[in-house]
């Protein structure tokens, strides 16, 4: 049995609070330490595991704490109460341009990115052709990103995130932004980086629509880990459990009839995972 790469022990992620400054200044400065705060719990006591070979979607409704936890993994965030543990050089597309200079040049902040993750820049020079390559942004690369459309935003982070040889990639719904090919051809890399078996860490629906086989799924509702299992049995319960309308269940459809048609072939169950 194989070490998990991730692995995710009670972890919470608790924020304090306040109705206005001044009640967060009344709680500073209270001799006896009188609470005029709230705790809003982003997370609420989450625990799984993502064994090397793996690879897992996260999906819920907007705010339920996808993003979250995918900062927390990411070490952008630490969690409140808990434990995570990962084993292996992450790479991540968490935000539109996250971690990128405005005002400075694509390639400029390609290098600036490298820097960052512990690249020289040698090892950076011969990297640096497959990443313009992959955005394909033209002579837009030699321009500020502050001019960037959002979808030449979106081609330049993940080719930067894709090209480094990550040991884990974590992708937020960064990729809904882009155009279909481009799309497509991520999928593509995806595939790629599947069959080398490096973990991947998804939380965006219309990214699962790119991999023809089925993972495992994690779904959050109201900052708790309430489904642990395949994809498509995740999408029924989103269908059922999140809709608030008619119409918002018609608009499931979609995301519960693809998936059951495309996750049918291979399966990559994780600890604790049911079996249906």
């Amino acid at each position: 049995m194989s070490e998990p790469v991730i692995r995710v022990s009670n972890i919470s992620k608790v924020y304090k609070l306040y109705d206005n400054p001044v009640s967060r200044l009344k709680e500073s400065l209270h001799p006896f330490k009188k609470k005029y705060h709230r705790d809003f719990y982003a997370l609420n006591d989450v625990t799984f595991e993502v064994k090397r070979g793996e690879s897992i979607g996260i999906i819920g409704k907007n705010g339920s704490g996808k993003s979250t936890l995918l900062k927390i993994l990411t070490g952008v965030l630490t969690p409140t109460f808990g434990s995570v543990t990962v084993n292996g050089k992450v790479s991540s597309l968490l935000e539109l341009g996250a971690g990128f200079n405005p005002e400075m040049t694509g390639v400029e902040n390609v290098y600036f990115n490298g820097t960052v993750l512990g690249f020289s820049k040698h090892e950076m020079d011969a990297k640096l052709n497959d990443i313009l390559s992959f955005a394909d942004i033209g002579n837009f690369v030699n321009q500020p990103i502050k001019t960037y459309s959002s979808g030449m935003l979106v081609r330049l982070s993940f080719a930067a995130a894709i090209n480094i040889d990550p040991d884990i990639l974590v992708i937020d719904e960064a990729l809904a932004v882009g155009d279909f090919f481009f799309r497509q051809k991520c999928y593509k890399k995806l595939g790629e980086f599947r069959e080398r078996g490096v973990p991947i860490i998804l939380a965006s629906l219309f990214i699962f629509f790119g991999l023809k086989v089925s993972v495992p799924g994690l779904i959050v509702s109201a900052a708790s880990l309430i489904f642990l299992g395949l994809i498509s049995i995740g999408l029924a319960l989103i269908c059922s459990n999140f809709a608030a309308s008619e119409s918002q269940a018609l608009a499931f459809v979609p995301l519960i009839m693809v998936p059951a048609l495309l996750f049918t072939n291979m399966i990559f169950p994780i600890q604790g995972a049911p079996h249906y």
